[in-house]
C-alpha cells in the first residue's frame, strides 16, 4: 500500500468520524433543548399546583352530602 493510499483512507476515516461525530452533537443539542422544555413545564406545574394548594381551605371537613 502506498502513501499516497495510506493518506487518503486515512482522511476517508477521518472523515468518517468527522461526520458521525456532528451527527450525535445534533442529537445531543436537540435533546437538551427537549430537556430544557420539559423542566420548563415542570416548573410550571409544581408552581401551579403550590399555587393551588395555597387557595385551598386550610382544613378539609369530611361532612355527609345535604340529601342525607
Amino acid at each position: 500500500m502506498s502513501v499516497d493510499e495510506r493518506l487518503n483512507e486515512v482522511e476517508s476515516r477521518l472523515l468518517f468520524h468527522e461526520d458521525g461525530m456532528q451527527s450525535l452533537s445534533d442529537l445531543v443539542y436537540a435533546q437538551q433543548r427537549q430537556l430544557d422544555k420539559l423542566q420548563q413545564t415542570c416548573d410550571l406545574l409544581v408552581q401551579r399546583i403550590q399555587e393551588a394548594g395555597q387557595e385551598a381551605p386550610a382544613k378539609i371537613v369530611d361532612e355527609p352530602p345535604p340529601h342525607y
